[in-house]
């Protein structure tokens, strides 16, 4: 499909990918991961082969305006990362049980956790 339809996954299925936003330089990654077996015409997919390359320091290789969570199920990682310039909007929020949550609209999180904060542009939560 040429949809961003989300959760955009990797070719096992082991790595789900929720973002908002634009990758503007997209086109050179989608180049330079030719090997990378793409499913769908987003430009965000390029973060999946990014972050299988580089872990969560796969957003130093991104231009755009974003705000994504990748969660890989292999290891157990949860990886959140906001753009530099803050963009896209995303919040951060505990839950009683100790988990953290994040959306991009703070009303989704009000119902089901204690604290909620702005998720600071060109911050990366990674939890692994």
């Amino acid at each position: 499909p040429e949809s961003g339809e989300q959760p955009l996954t990797s070719e096992d299925n082991m790595i789900a990918l929720c973002v908002n936003g634009e990758i503007y330089n997209h086109q050179k990654w989608r180049d330079h991961y030719k090997h990378y077996p793409f499913k769908t015409g987003s430009d965000c997919e390029v973060i999946i082969p990014l972050y299988l390359e580089h872990g969560a320091k796969c957003v130093d290789y991104l231009d755009g305006m974003y705000g994504f969570v990748l969660y890989d199920a292999r290891t157990g990682t949860t990886v959140a990362a906001r753009d530099p310039i803050g963009i896209c909007s995303m919040y951060i929020g505990k839950h009683a049980d100790g988990s953290t949550w994040f959306a991009s609209e703070a009303k989704a999180l009000q119902t089901d956790c204690a604290t909620i904060e702005v998720f600071q542009p060109g911050t990366v939560y990674h939890n692994g």
